[in-house]
Order: structure tokens, then C-alpha cells, then sequence
């Protein structure tokens, strides 16, 4: 996944953001997943643990790509990282793009998130 910076403002617009392609031959998976919702993206991608972070429950296989439906992506209860970050993902290694191509899917930290925090990129893929 791609690193956005932080911002107080931050709110991020996708438009067909292909992460990586699956068609490399190193890839596990090669599922398509139909996002909607924070929930669902959450508990898709965001798969850093600790101790003071909240962990998806359904994090796809290296590979896989997210597929977003339009909308406003917000935090609500237990569906962001923490309270600075919206999404956390540690050695992940796949595609997270909006069904549309006019920047319909919206990450909006609500003027206080980082939109994404990534860190590696599923052990040097």
C-alpha cells in the first residue's frame, strides 16, 4: 500500500489506485474483495498489531485487491487504527482501488487521522 502524509486536513480522494498488480508471479492470492464501508475496508486491510492499536478481523492474503464502493469513508467506534491513524497496515501486499473512475471513494480522517500508515510491503515484495 502507498504512504500518504499526515495532515490535519487530510482527506483523500481515490481514483482507481492500483496498489500493485496481482498478476506478478510471486503473489499469493488473487481474490477481488467488494468493500463497503470503514468496517469492511478496516477489517480488510488494516493489519498492524499492538497492544494499543485495533486489528481487522478479515485482512485479505497478499495479493488480493480491495474494491470500494463510493462513498465517504469515516472512523467510527473501533473501526480506525487509533486515534491518529484511519488505517494500518504492516507487510501487505496487494491492490486497494474505487469502483469508480471519478474519485468516488473518499478517506476522510475527519481533520485529526493520517489517512494510511503503511509499513513494508509483505517481506520485500
Amino acid at each position: 500500500l502507498l504512504p500518504f502524509p499526515s495532515s490535519s486536513t487530510f482527506m483523500m480522494k481515490l481514483k482507481n489506485l492500483a496498489i500493485i498488480s496481482a498478476s506478478l508471479p510471486w503473489v499469493c492470492g488473487s481474490s477481488t474483495h467488494d468493500i463497503n464501508g470503514m468496517m469492511g475496508l478496516f477489517n480488510k486491510i488494516s493489519n498492524y498489531e499492538a497492544s494499543w492499536v485495533h486489528t481487522g478481523s478479515s485482512i485479505m492474503e497478499n495479493g488480493d485487491t480491495s474494491l470500494l464502493a463510493v462513498e465517504e469513508y469515516e472512523c467510527s467506534l473501533r473501526t480506525c487504527a487509533d486515534n491518529d491513524i484511519m488505517l494500518w497496515t504492516m507487510d501487505l501486499f496487494g491492490g486497494l482501488a474505487c469502483v469508480d473512475d471519478d474519485a468516488g471513494c473518499v478517506l476522510n480522517g475527519e481533520n485529526v487521522r493520517r489517512g494510511m500508515l503503511v509499513v513494508g510491503t509483505a517481506h520485500d515484495k
